[in-house]
């Protein structure tokens, strides 16, 4: 290795006086000769080395032994912040060039961005200019900006046909570099502008190949037919529900679900194939977490369901705050302190939502916070699902993929229009039982539902003047028919088929002293597990109560409260429709609630002219015509 000081000036073009203000020098060891050039913290203190050994080659950085990669420049954010941007860029040279220029900086080692570590940095800079250079690298940069805090005060910057800063510096003479970098910065395009591009080019593609699926009035009708496809049986209801509730990902507020169970009751299964009909990127998959998983999970949460396979693994105080406050305020903000180079430092925490939940447990209830914040769902316990399993997995050969056109939909759905109106939603307000303050939760959960409903469907939905899905009685005929007895059974303003079943069966069987959970069992034609746990849940309700007093003895249950005469806590369809008038014809802004094909929407991105100039740099020239970027396609 041999690179002195005098030539890595000589070829970035950089005088070495200069370069030396920066600490950069030359060392000399048995190797050979090297340049160092140090990296300081927001205080001036060096707190990493990195060192140059060659101009060119794969090997040519290194970094001192012991050292950790850092960004390069942390003592010049006060001027970034003065002059209200940076310029962030790949290594040592290109900020040096830009420092140089009077421009602020910051370097990257590389592509190497690490959120927790840099992206508060940048704190309180309105405006971030990013170079992306023309390589796989600027496409690594590309992708941690779309999931990084900063992204919405990003713009890009092209340096086409110069690959990065340094290279158009040293193609320039010295009084042509500020204007070409001026130019560069007037075209710049917000990185929202951009992503918004590549959103609407994967609706295109993905309803390309999802279109006849996208067109079907009863896309959870070819569900159930999908579901079996790949081995499902029974549980159709609950995979609905799921579908729809990992569908409402894309709202503000997307509904979260608890599926109950015994263990070994399928309930994993039922929710990893309806999962299988999703892309990945609409979920996070976990078995548990540390109490503080959530803060310091680097990977977006936002507009994604949080799977849990088992509740248990999210169990503990802090664990049981951070989901609750994440599903109810859309996002964290939490204040802690981290040890640092400058010594122990308040920082803040934020994690973004909206993020739902969906988690498996063999618990009847949790967190009672929790609780009220999620739809639950139960298994199918019986002997007859039972039996279908086991035919099911008799008969079975090698389960089939998900069809691709499943996963294409939900991208399609996830890049489009998410805004809904109701038409119907007064009405339903009105209708809807006010008997219990969990309803203020369960409606928003219901609404939620039906929006998603229509998000599905709405190649067949009407839009109204603003543009939005005009949902219809359809969308909320079929969430009634998979929530109304849910809603009922949380508000205690009904009873569970189920738990009817066991409370009945009791009444029946119970002498005296009680009836055994053998013989409960055996009534219900369920197994012994099943039966305690329904018997568990009737009396954790206040329906039964253990005969039994004695410590370490069996239980013998007896009636204890009547159960009470199920009561309609969602209004019928046909209530709905009858409040509504004139046979449930709904209109909104001009259009029916009927059913109709949609013609084709052109979507269509537009960026501005950039307004934003560097107060250092000269005002680039114009040809007197106001810049645009355009985007469109039509889907």
């Amino acid at each position: 290795m041999t690179l002195t000081l005098q030539e890595y000036a000589a070829a970035k073009r950089l005088p070495v006086e200069f370069l030396k203000s920066l600490g950069v020098s030359e060392h000399h060891s048995m190797q050979g000769v090297y340049v160092r050039i140090p990296y300081t913290d927001k205080k001036g203190a060096v707190v990493a080395t990195r060192l140059r050994d060659a101009l060119e080659g794969p090997a040519r950085f290194r970094w001192k032994s012991g050292d950790k990669p850092q960004t390069y420049g942390q003592a010049r954010l006060a001027d970034a912040r003065s002059q209200g941007f940076i310029v962030l860029v790949e290594g040592e040279s290109d900020a040096q060039t830009l420092w140089l220029n009077g421009v602020p900086a910051l370097g990257l080692p590389g592509t190497a961005w690490n959120e927790s570590r840099d992206a508060p940095l940048l704190d309180g800079i309105e405006t971030i200019y990013v170079v992306r250079e023309p390589d796989q690298g600027g496409e690594a940069v590309m992708r941690w900006i779309a999931r990084s805090a900063i992204k919405p005060r990003v713009r890009i910057m092209s340096l086409h046909p110069h690959k990065d800063v340094s290279a158009l510096y040293l193609s320039a003479e010295s009084e042509a570099f500020a204007p070409a970098l001026k130019a560069a910065i007037a075209a710049s395009v917000p990185f929202a502008e951009i992503e918004a591009g590549w959103r609407a080019a994967a609706a295109a593609e993905a309803l390309g190949r999802a279109r006849e699926l996208a067109n079907d009035p009863d896309i959870l009708g070819r569900l159930a037919m999908s579901l079996k496809r790949v081995g499902v049986v029974g549980e159709i209801r609950n995979a609905k529900l799921i579908y729809l509730a990992l569908t409402s990902r894309v709202l503000e507020r997307p509904v979260s679900l608890a599926i109950k169970g015994v263990s070994s009751g399928g309930k994993s299964f039922v929710l990893d194939r309806v999962l299988d009909h999703f892309p990945p990127e609409a979920s996070l998959r976990m078995s548990g977490m540390s109490p503080a998983a959530l803060l310091y999970d680097e990977r977006d949460y936002a507009h994604r369901h949080l799977v849990i396979a088992e509740g248990a693994g999210a169990e503990g105080e802090k664990q049981e705050y951070l989901i609750r406050t994440l599903l109810s305020e859309g996002r964290i903000e939490w204040q802690t302190v981290e040890k640092t180079s400058e010594g122990m430092m308040p920082r803040t925490i934020e994690k973004e939502g909206p993020t739902g939940l969906i988690l498996t447990t063999t618990k009847l209830s949790l967190h009672p916070e929790n609780e009220t914040r999620l739809f639950s769902l139960t298994a199918d316990d019986t002997r007859e699902q039972t039996r279908r399993i086991l035919m099911a997995v008799a008969e079975s050969r090698e389960r089939p993929p998900v069809e691709p056109v499943w996963p294409a939909l939900q991208k399609w759905l996830a890049a489009g229009e998410v805004r809904v109106a109701l038409p119907f939603v007064r009405a339903l307000a009105r209708l809807a039982s006010s008997s219990a303050v969990r309803m203020r939760r369960d409606f928003t959960g219901v609404l939620a539902l039906v929006k998603a409903h229509a998000i599905l469907h709405q190649m067949n939905r009407a839009r109204d003047a603003a543009g939005r899905i005009v949902a219809t009685l359809d969308d909320y005929a079929a969430v009634h028919a998979l929530t109304a007895d849910l809603v009922a059974e949380g508000l205690q303003a009904g009873v569970s088929k189920a738990m009817r079943e066991t409370v009945d069966a009791v009444a029946a069987l119970a002498g005296e002293t009680g009836v055994s959970v053998k013989a409960i069992a055996a009534a219900l034609r369920v197994d012994r597990p099943a039966a305690s746990r329904r018997c568990a849940a009737a009396a954790r309700a206040g329906y039964i109560v253990n005969n039994e007093e004695k410590r370490n003895q069996l239980a013998r249950y007896r009636v204890a409260e009547a159960m009470p005469d199920d009561a309609a806590s969602l209004p019928a369809p046909a209530a709905l429709r009858e409040a509504m008038g004139e046979g449930g014809g709904i209109t909104h802004a001009g259009h029916t609630g009927t059913t109709a094909q949609q013609p084709a929407a052109t979507c269509r991105v537009v960026g501005v002219q950039a307004e934003d100039r560097p107060p250092s740099l000269p005002q680039a020239p114009t040809n007197g015509a106001a810049r645009a970027y355009k985007w469109s396609t039509t889907i």
